[in-house]
């Protein structure tokens, strides 16, 4: 019975087997020559062809491989077809490469920090931007060794990080594989998701005991007495606000050229950093 002679193009494709040492992944740019075959084979034979490949095997490996591999041919559940044990002669079957030229590179990988630059803009009056949230999730890199040895971090810029205006928690999802050097990818889900987190200021009242108040510029001759406590309006966030002791605030008075008898005379209100100080009386 005469078939009909088909001719058809196929992709070659990589079947990658092995491990490669530890911290190594194989790269997605496999280099083969040629990367598509020709085969011409009668119908019959052509209809189990599904795919063609070569396999490749990595195990241990930490530096690029090249060689020389022969073609394989695949059903359509991916097996193995023998189609050296048939008797080809009795017919017309010929394929344009038996072998396959290849290079597959091995990539070392790591894992690194998130830098982030400080966010852009100005919240919104009487809140404050205290913190990202998610900063701290590692990413994986994959590169070639030299390169990634002088990588500790992914730096994500400050334009992708606006929190002009807010007053309220600004969410952002950032593709961490934008901002790595050429020749180096991001190993798995390269999108990543932070909070940079906005909160209310809040006004405290506190009072100041006599005993708390510094007395400066004192003159030799005369004892002096704060008879009255001062108030204070401290700005903050919140918690800290709850955690700011009498140790934290300096409040003092100058006695500079008072006379004899009672006097008015200012406080003077120092805050740590973080607080602002609202007025004092």
């Amino acid at each position: 019975t005469l078939e009909d002679i088909i001719e058809r193009s196929y992709n070659v494709q990589t079947i990658i087997s092995g491990e490669p040492e530890e911290s190594y992944i194989v790269g997605d740019d496999i280099e083969l020559s040629p990367r598509t075959v020709q085969i011409t084979a009668p119908a019959s034979v052509m209809e189990r062809i599904r795919s063609v490949g070569i396999e490749i095997n990595v195990e241990g490996l930490n530096s690029e491989v090249a060689g020389t591999a022969d073609l394989k041919y695949y059903d359509v559940s991916g097996q193995e077809l023998d189609l050296t044990s048939e008797n080809l002669e009795d017919y017309e079957f010929s394929v344009s490469a038996g072998q396959i030229d290849y290079t597959v590179p091995l990539l070392k990988t790591k894992e690194v920090r998130l830098a982030f630059e400080t966010p852009q803009g100005q919240v919104a009056d009487g809140y404050r931007f205290t913190e990202i949230e998610g900063a701290n999730q590692p990413v994986n890199i994959a590169g070639l060794r030299a390169v990634l040895a002088d990588i500790d971090a992914v730096e994500i810029p400050a334009d992708v990080l606006s929190i002009d205006g807010a007053s309220e928690n600004v969410v952002v999802e950032i593709d961490t594989s934008q901002y790595v050097p050429e020749g180096v990818t991001v190993e798995g889900n390269s999108v990543i998701t932070v909070t940079l987190v906005v909160e209310p200021l809040v006004t405290q009242t506190r009072q100041i005991l006599p005993e708390q108040i510094r007395i400066e510029d004192a003159e030799e001759g005369y004892s002096y007495t704060i008879r009255s406590s001062a108030s204070v309006s401290i700005e903050g966030l919140e918690e800290d606000l709850n955690a700011l002791t009498d140790d934290m605030l300096d409040a003092r008075i100058s006695v500079a050229g008072l006379e004899e008898g009672t006097s008015t005379v200012p406080v003077n209100v120092t805050v740590e950093t973080g607080f602002t100080l609202i007025g004092a009386g």
